[in-house]
């Protein structure tokens, strides 16, 4: 609890320092940090309206990184405090705003998360008694389809990674098979030097 409080201490520093500053696209960072600790300490109301503020800012910076962490943050939210269907629609929409912003900005790994969270949620609205048969299998469905592609965007990720390492690994191979040469190439020159030395 002792580090919370003094977390938020300086995250309402930093908010203020950002606020005489006019630095928008830093006090919107600080907004969505201050939601995170309220969200964490039970707070989740106050936590939510940082995430709000941070959202209008982000939206004047146009800073579209941060506008999908953001819309993510506050689907999550929303989402993990839902009580009716409307919640479970409200949470989607923010969830699909944040899915735009990382698809255009070729943000990987944020789709990725959001197709994960937005079949969490598909499955949870599903299971709602008040909707139909009709409207359950629909939701499943929709639920299966994200979960495949938070899958897809995963396994690419992890491709991609698997293939730097393979290109680091044969760069590592190629620069040691170099240095091996050239030592190779010093020891002969070094011999040749000293038997001509003998034969003077």
């Amino acid at each position: 609890r002792l580090q919370y409080d003094s977390a938020e201490v300086y995250l309402l520093k930093s908010i203020s320092i950002c606020e005489e500053l006019n630095d928008k696209n830093r006090l919107a960072e600080s907004y969505n940090s201050a939601g995170v600790l309220f969200y964490r300490t039970g707070r989740s109301t106050i936590a939510l309206e940082q995430h709000f503020k941070a959202l209008e800012l982000f939206r004047q910076t146009n800073n579209q990184i941060q506008l999908a962490n953001t819309y993510y943050n506050i689907s999550s939210l929303i989402y993990k405090f839902r009580h009716n269907k409307s919640d479970y629609i409200k949470a989607l929409e923010y969830l699909d705003s944040s899915l735009y912003c990382s698809k255009i900005n070729n943000y990987i790994e944020s789709v990725s998360d959001n197709y994960l969270l937005k079949s969490t949620i598909l499955t949870s609205f599903s299971e709602l008694e008040s909707l139909s048969l009709n409207e359950k299998l629909n939701l499943t469905q929709q639920a299966l389809e994200s979960f495949k592609l938070h899958k897809t965007f995963s396994d690419s990720i992890f491709n991609k990674e698997v293939l730097n390492n393979t290109v680091k690994q044969q760069l590592n191979f190629e620069f040691d098979k170099k240095e091996a040469q050239l030592k190779i190439e010093q020891e002969k020159k070094g011999v040749i030097a000293n038997a001509n030395k003998k034969r003077q």
